[in-house]
């Protein structure tokens, strides 16, 4: 008999598909060193394409739930090779719920304790990453994310684009319009 779990992830994985719209998307951010390359495989947290439609970097950071400036210029946005199997992922509810656990905010205030301190002590800020401070904010509650397991890599299907402050992510036919779920208002 399945748990709880294996029946909420079994559902939530439904709509996937590997067509655009409701494909599984990496959303990463420029690389943190000059050898880093490009993605050859996906591991972590992931979303469907559709919450992305219309939003620049900076919102997608935010919708995400991501760190502080980790879109801060532009993020790349990659599909997957083949959909996860059932056992290889798990559903972490919305991205308001960052590493799927309700947001606790005195972490937000470390947080930012921490950052202070770095800025103070190891000059300017240059990226959103620093393990003294890995926290994340909450992000959209409309945006569903699930995340590989430990050891699990699927390798990358297609790079689908580069998203700028000023260059939103498009729909397959090109469009902006923003992803509008069934009686609610768009994600933003």
């Amino acid at each position: 008999m399945a748990t709880f779990m294996e029946i909420v992830n079994e559902s939530s994985s439904r709509s996937w598909s590997l067509a655009p719209g409701n494909r599984l998307v990496k959303v990463v951010g420029p690389p943190r060193s000059a050898d880093s390359g490009e993605l050859k495989s996906v591991t972590g947290y992931f979303t469907q394409e559709k919450y992305l439609f219309g939003l620049s970097c900076t919102e997608i950071e935010r919708v995400l739930g991501l760190r502080p400036n980790e879109l801060a210029y532009y993020a790349n946005v990659y599909s997957f090779a083949w959909l996860p199997k059932s056992g290889e992922f798990e559903y972490k509810m919305s991205a308001a719920f960052p590493g799927g656990e309700v947001f606790d905010e005195s972490k937000k205030k470390d947080f930012f304790d921490k950052r202070a301190a770095h800025l103070e002590t190891k000059g300017r800020y240059k990226g959103a990453y620093d393990a003294d401070y890995d926290a994340y904010p909450p992000g959209s509650d409309m945006v569903p994310q699930w995340t590989l397991k430990a050891g699990v890599s699927i390798p990358v299907g297609a790079f689908i684009c580069s998203v700028t402050r000023v260059t939103p992510f498009p729909r397959s036919n090109g469009s902006v319009e923003r992803y509008k779920p069934h009686n609610r208002v768009p994600i933003a």
